[in-house]
């Protein structure tokens, strides 16, 4: 009873929630396709293509 209740009322808009998913998963995939083309081998993928000193 009490979560039909629930289910009645929507938090926000679901067309402004569904926007800002589908942003976050965009912006996700740019970064992973970024990253996915600066690392030639595993030695960049693992060290950070030796660029860290210290």
């Amino acid at each position: 009873m009490v979560i039909a209740a629930l289910a009645q009322h929507a938090v926000g808009s679901p067309l402004l929630n569904g926007g800002i998913f589908v942003f976050f998963v965009l912006v996700t995939l740019v970064i992973v396709f970024r990253a996915s083309h600066r690392t030639k081998t595993a030695a960049d993928y693992y060290a950070a293509g030796r660029s860290f000193t210290g």
